[in-house]
Parts: structure tokens; C-alpha cells; sequence
């Protein structure tokens, strides 16, 4: 188990939603666990400058795109990802569970 889908089912127990049918528990863990992670990329380029969105959109672009080229990139200009997911994490948090941030 990674660690957003351990985010996704702690999120899950502290709704309260621990009597789910498996089928739908599995469906909601894979909905909540890709609106996260869009969520925090959403986070990530919000810190970026116009130029280097630019710069990651061609590198995005790119058929195929080198993901290892990607990932190099953002953590070249994103040097503080550890807080800015705990951040995020923080913020979808509150906004699942209905609590101010």
C-alpha cells in the first residue's frame, strides 16, 4: 500500500467509513486517491514561475514523456516538496472532512 492510499483509508476511518462494501470501499479509495493526487500536483505548479510551467508543459508534451525527466525537473525547481505535500495533505484533509484549514 503506498502512502497516499494509506491517506486515502486514514481519511476514510476518521469520515467514519468503515462499514463500506468492499467493491465500493476499493472504488472510493481509487477516486479519493486520484482527486488527491491532482489536488496536490495542482499545489506543486502553483509554486512554479510562468517560465518554468512552460518548461515542464514541453517536457510533459513530449511523446513519450521521460518521466525520469519530469521528475528530475520538479525536484530541481520545487526544492520543498515534503512541505508543500504535507500542506496539501493538510488542506484536502479539512476539505474532505468538512473542517476549517
Amino acid at each position: 500500500m503506498d502512502n497516499v492510499t494509506k491517506f486515502i483509508e486514514q481519511l476514510l476511518e476518521e469520515k467514519g467509513l468503515t462499514e463500506l462494501d468492499p467493491e465500493v470501499r476499493t472504488e472510493l479509495v481509487e477516486d479519493l486517491s486520484s482527486r488527491f493526487t491532482q489536488f496536490l500536483n495542482t499545489r506543486l505548479i502553483d509554486t512554479l514561475t510562468d517560465d518554468d510551467k512552460l518548461e515542464l508543459s514541453k517536457l510533459v508534451d513530449e511523446q513519450p514523456p521521460d518521466m525520469d525527466k519530469i521528475q528530475k525537473y520538479i525536484a530541481e525547481k520545487i526544492p520543498d516538496t515534503v512541505t508543500i505535500t504535507a500542506n496539501a495533505m493538510k488542506e484536502f484533509r479539512g476539505l474532505y472532512l468538512g473542517e476549517q484549514a
